[in-house]
């Protein structure tokens, strides 16, 4: 199926994903698996949660494509479009309209944007010790290996050139979507046990 083509590039790997499994981490999952009450007590807190999706796209027809197939994925989340890398700038600060902001789990990322182009931005964001490790993921219309390789450079998860394969796009935000859920459950469980271990 496809909204138009997307190509992923094979070599760029999801470093979010290689979550950090301490035992101390790996131990609170366990307790938490073995004890019903805290299961259900880190369930709440972990399950239910959104995922937050920034998407900076100043085309509303790309826009429009890329939130097509984020329903097409079925994965539950909650999505923010802005149209520049100002306004992207802004919200990832939490700055004027956007102090209530959530700080996004995923970022998709457009690199020709009005304003602030899509590098220099990413280039803060890996900067900045608050938003460095969010997940980027580059939807583009640029072959440009200039791009490429800066991007790459930038960390980015996956390069997808727009048009998008919906199935590929598809596939990258799930397996995004479950290294998020795996950390935030790790998270949670760590945070548990250390709240038990104070008492």
């Amino acid at each position: 199926m496809h909204l138009s083509p997307i190509e992923l590039v094979p070599h760029y790997t999801i470093q979010w994903c290689a979550i950090r499994i301490v035992s101390e981490s790996l131990g609170a999952v366990l307790r938490c698996a073995a004890n019903p009450m805290d299961q259900r007590a880190m369930t709440r807190e972990t399950v239910g949660r959104m995922m937050e999706i920034l998407l900076v796209e100043d085309s509303l027809v790309d826009a429009s494509a890329t939130m097509g197939a984020l329903r097409h994925a079925h994965v539950k989340h909650r999505l923010t479009l802005v149209r520049d890398g100002d306004e992207a700038n802004e919200f990832l600060h939490r700055q004027g309209k956007f102090a209530s902001a959530p700080q996004p789990d995923l970022i998709l990322l457009d690199l020709h944007l009005p304003k602030k182009d899509g590098l220099e931005l990413l280039a803060e964001m890996r900067s900045d010790f608050r938003l460095r490790d969010i997940p980027v993921v580059v939807l583009t219309a640029s072959a440009d290996e200039v791009d490429r390789n800066r991007s790459a450079t930038l960390q980015v998860e996956h390069y997808m050139l727009k048009p998008v394969n919906v199935d590929k796009f598809v596939a990258v935000v799930r397996e995004l979507k479950n290294c998020w859920f795996t950390e935030l459950v790790l998270a949670a469980a760590e945070q548990h046990h250390c709240a038990a271990a104070d008492k």
